[in-house]
């Protein structure tokens, strides 16, 4: 059990890190919004990686399965409720990126980066709600 909360806090410790060295390394001459931005994103998709992984191994801890039918329930729901909105996350960047002369780079980080956001906010509002019939 404590290997693997070492393990998954030694992870999660790297990649923030690797971006924050990432980042400043990027920074040109100062700080901007896009960049305290991406990196607060970060920090949130990482706490909620931390968060399920702590979820885990707490069900293990008790001698439940990690994975039960309920889990994979709430996980199958999220995963088709985060297409669907990031589908129209998509369109949206498509609308807004298209008419502008900005990199396309940025536009498909802020897609990724957005896909990862609304799946853990629909994982969360599924998980608090529960599942309908």
């Amino acid at each position: 059990m404590r290997t693997k909360l070492f393990f998954l806090l030694f992870i999660a410790s790297g990649i923030l890190l690797g971006a924050g060295i990432w980042t400043y390394s990027s920074m040109v001459e100062s700080v901007t919004t896009t960049d305290i931005l991406m990196f607060g994103v970060l920090i949130i998709v990482v706490a909620f990686a931390i968060f399920i992984g702590l979820s885990r191994l707490q069900s293990e801890k008790r001698g439940q399965p990690s994975e039960d039918e309920m889990s994979k329930l709430i996980v199958q729901k999220t995963a088709a409720t985060s297409y669907y909105v990031s589908l129209y996350l998509w369109i949206a960047l498509l609308f807004f990126y298209g008419h502008r002369n900005s990199e396309t780079e940025t536009a498909i980080g802020v897609g990724v980066v957005g896909m990862s956001v609304i799946f853990a906010l629909s994982w969360f509002y599924h998980r608090v709600r529960g599942l309908k019939s």
